[in-house]
């Protein structure tokens, strides 16, 4: 499905900045099934012509931080300068004002009171995301965190999302919902990543097939960090390193 806009408090544009640019190349193209075009800043991810995502080199900020390579999350705003301005007044950081890229849109980075970073995105002329519902488009998003109640009343407060559960295998599982849809998952970080790995929004990418997915990952420099399971009125799913460390999820949804 072609989208052709965002509504305020959408997740909108996912993309990687990655340690090896060349490396990673032909393995997102295999694993995603997507066509990497070279731009300003790396390379663009397409479906069908349209932008998908977007992998950049590391900044020169993120090397002297010694940042792993990673996949962040964008979400629409309407109003970028007021969210972000509220962000610091919930006990969020602002690691980059917002800044706004000339006819394509402006973007912010921040971080929530418990350490995971995210992006705000006002577009312009680049809607973010142009291509949803197929193979190989981010189809979800899900927030590790160290403190769920405490997540919920920032995110709630801060973009004017809702707070939902549902039943889970194991237990309940907390969503966040905008415009009647649910958009994102929150999930209790294991006692065990506490203090080895920050909290983080989890981006997850559709596949045909996982299992197949989770092969070529391996073949192609690549690391199955989770194996393939099924979860139950949902999908099938895998937790996938790519060859320059960079974390994410793919799906196969039924």
């Amino acid at each position: 499905m072609e989208i052709t806009k965002y509504q305020h408090g959408s997740f909108c544009w996912v993309d990687s900045s990655s340690s090896d640019i060349e490396k990673v190349k032909p393995f997102y193209e295999t694993i995603l099934g997507l066509t990497a075009s070279p731009c300003d800043h790396g390379f663009m991810l397409q479906l069908h012509g349209k932008d998908i995502s977007m992998v950049s080199p590391l900044n020169e900020q993120q090397k002297q931080e010694n940042c792993p390579s990673h996949w962040m999350a964008y979400i629409a705003v309407d109003d970028i300068n007021a969210v972000t301005e509220k962000a610091a007044g919930l006990g969020g950081k602002v690691h980059v004002e917002p800044c706004e890229m000339p006819g394509i849109g402006s973007f912010a980075l921040l971080e929530d009171p418990f350490g995971a970073r995210f992006a705000l995105y006002q577009a312009k002329g680049h809607i973010g995301t142009a291509i949803t519902g197929e193979p190989g488009t981010p189809c979800w998003v899900e927030l590790d965190t160290t403190d769920i109640p405490g997540s919920i009343e920032f995110y709630t407060k801060l973009i004017g999302w809702e707070h939902a559960t549902q039943d889970f295998p194991g237990g309940t599982y907390n969503l966040f919902k905008a415009h009647n849809q649910e958009i994102a998952g929150v999930w209790q970080m294991p006692a065990e990543h506490v203090g080895k790995y920050p909290p983080n929004w989890q981006v997850y990418f559709a596949v045909a097939d996982c299992d197949v997915t989770a092969a070529k990952v391996k073949e192609n420099g690549g690391l199955v960090h989770m194996e393939p399971m099924t979860v139950a009125g949902v999908g099938r799913m895998a937790v996938i390193g790519a060859p320059d460390g960079a974390v994410f999820s793919v799906i196969a949804m039924q």
